[in-house]
């Protein structure tokens, strides 16, 4: 008797990605999954990317030709999976690297009660956090994860009309874990470390004792951050929108002290903020 084991597709957003670095994400997770789609949003080393995908057999190349953000590619490789009847998608960014047993690992899990998302430890490039903590729970609900190396339930994605576009890029991930659970689906998180990966060029600033952490976005991410943690706080009733406004601020102010290009990362962080406030959701 042979047991048909649940397809399982791999998405990976490209923007500009270092080839090397992306191959080290796809050696790793290639032999895990049915198939890897590629969304290129507009790169400009497209033919080093090309050149790069034809090479692996289980590819499917999407090229977007533009930068239309990481929430319209991340639908593009969700539509692929529905075309294809399969219900669970990994999505990747590009300059992630998962162990070589993450898929196996999240199999064991598929069945939980509700699943939106399964997430599961990882190792940040930029810090030596002890993540050790995190482990001894082998499953537990958590209010949200970030996209990269989540394992989404195609099901539970329909459900809530998808990654937010508007959003374009910053707190996609965030807004769409409230959305499913607000539609009665569940982000778990299983206790194994499962991927390296990095957010930003992080770092860690000690002031009067105390461990600050920065991540160095440009200006055009500290735009995005800022207007979408306001628009994402007045989207979800579980969040207060003056909170938002308050970490927005802290933020900017955490740049301003801690950061290069400060002057320009503090306009485009003030000009996110009233874009927040005031655009329509």
């Amino acid at each position: 008797l042979v047991i048909k084991m649940e397809e399982i597709f791999a998405g990976i957003v490209l923007y500009n990605p270092d080839i090397e670095r992306l191959k080290e994400n796809v050696e790793h997770i290639s032999g895990q999954v049915s198939k890897v789609v590629f969304v290129n949003n507009g790169s400009n080393n497209t033919q080093e990317i090309e050149d790069y995908v034809k090479k692996i057999s289980n590819s499917i190349y999407i090229d977007l030709h533009d930068n239309k953000g990481i929430a319209t590619a991340l639908n593009v490789i969700l539509k692929e999976a529905v075309k294809n009847s399969v219900k669970w998608v990994l999505t990747l960014d590009q300059d992630t690297v998962c162990f070589d047993d993450i898929i196996d690992n999240y199999r064991g899990y598929l069945d939980l009660d509700n699943v939106g998302q399964l997430t599961c430890v990882y190792k940040d490039r930029n810090f030596n956090d002890d993540n050790s903590r995190l482990l001894k729970d082998k499953v537990k609900k958590v209010p949200w994860c970030i996209t990269s190396a989540a394992l989404v339930n195609v099901d539970a994605w329909k459900a809530v009309n998808g990654f937010d576009e508007k959003l374009f890029i910053d707190e996609v991930d965030y807004d769409i874990c409230l959305s499913m659970r607000e539609n009665g689906y569940f982000i778990y998180q299983i206790g194994f470390v499962g991927f390296i990966h990095e957010i930003g060029e992080g770092k860690v600033v000690n002031v009067a004792g105390h461990n600050i952490k920065t991540w160095n976005h440009s200006p055009f991410r500290r735009y995005y951050s800022t207007r979408n943690a306001m628009l994402v706080a007045r989207k979800h009733k579980e969040l207060n929108s003056f909170k938002a406004f308050l970490g927005a601020v802290k933020h900017i102010f955490i740049i301003f002290l801690f950061e290069d290009t400060k002057w320009k990362k503090l306009k485009a962080g003030v000009k996110g903020l009233v874009a927040g406030i005031g655009e329509r959701i």
